[in-house]
C-alpha cells in the first residue's frame, strides 16, 4: 500500500511539472514573431528622372559622400549613411549637417537577416538589392519618412 502511495505521488507531481514545461514550451513557441530589423539612412535628393538622379550621384562624389539610387514608387531617391544603428546613422547626419547638405532621416523594415549581414559588411549595394527584392514581396516594406532635418 505505502507503495502505491508514493507511486501516485509522484506520478501526480511529474504530471504537473511535465505540463508545465510543456505550456512554457509551447507558448514560447507559438507566440515567437519572425525578427524584424530596421534600417537607417538618409535621404539627400529625390528625382523622377533617373539621369538628374545620376548626376546628383556624381556630384555628391566630389563631396566625398558615398551615395546610392533607391527607386521608390518610380521615383529615384539619393540615399547615404546606410545603418543598422540608430547611433552610427545620427553620426553620419552629423557629418551631412557639417557639410550644409540638407537630408531627410529616413527607415526601412525588413525581416531578412540577411540585410543587416551586408550592411555589417558594409556592403550597402547588396543591402539595396536584397530591401528592394523583399519590398517586391510584401507592400508594408518601403521607407517610412523620419524627422527632416536642414
Amino acid at each position: 500500500m505505502e507503495n502505491r502511495k508514493a507511486i501516485y505521488i509522484f506520478g501526480c507531481i511529474f504530471s504537473v511539472a511535465f505540463a508545465l514545461i510543456y505550456y512554457l514550451l509551447f507558448q514560447t513557441f507559438l507566440n515567437q514573431k519572425p525578427a524584424e530589423y530596421t534600417v537607417y539612412y538618409h535621404q539627400i535628393g529625390l528625382y523622377q528622372n533617373l539621369d538628374n538622379a545620376k548626376k546628383a550621384i556624381s556630384n555628391f562624389k566630389e563631396k566625398d559622400i558615398e551615395a546610392y539610387i533607391y527607386e521608390i514608387d518610380d521615383m529615384n531617391s539619393i540615399i547615404c549613411g546606410l545603418s543598422k544603428s540608430k547611433e552610427e546613422a545620427e553620426k553620419y547626419g552629423e557629418a551631412l549637417k557639417k557639410k550644409k547638405i540638407p537630408f531627410v532621416d529616413k527607415t526601412i523594415q525588413t525581416k531578412s537577416e540577411s540585410v543587416h549581414e551586408a550592411l555589417s559588411k558594409k556592403d550597402y549595394k547588396t543591402a539595396l538589392e536584397l530591401i528592394k527584392n523583399e519590398s517586391k514581396g510584401n507592400e508594408q516594406t518601403g521607407a517610412t519618412e523620419g524627422k527632416s532635418t536642414e
